[in-house]
């Protein structure tokens, strides 16, 4: 019975340690967005290969506002790691996350 007993708190504590916990900062819109790189609208205006996406995707950017991230994928509840820029995005993530619009930086959590 304490060898059962003792099997059972060595599982839980594994269990717990391997568990991802969610990211501290929530986004009202959608999942918070790992991307690659971010650009500010400035800097998007003067990036030819932005703007060419943006052209492409019929987005005008004197109409953006925020930051536009680069390369992005969705961080999930319970994977809330980024190596790179987390971000909250209002705007609409385009072309299997190639880049996503009106975003806000956003702190992850544990």
């Amino acid at each position: 019975m304490q060898l059962k007993l003792a099997f059972v708190a060595a599982s839980l504590t594994t269990l717990a340690g391997a568990t991802d916990f969610p990211p501290a900062s929530d986004c009202p819109v959608g999942p918070i967005q790992c991307c690659a790189t971010v650009e500010d609208v400035a800097q998007a205006a003067s990036s030819s290969t932005t703007l060419e996406v943006l052209s492409i995707i019929g987005v005008d950017i004197s109409s953006l506002y925020g930051l536009i991230g680069l390369t992005c994928y969705p961080i999930g509840p319970y994977s809330g790691s980024c190596d790179s820029q987390a971000l909250c995005c209002t705007g609409p993530s385009t072309i299997e996350g190639l880049i996503s619009i009106g975003c806000t930086p956003v702190t992850l959590g544990i």
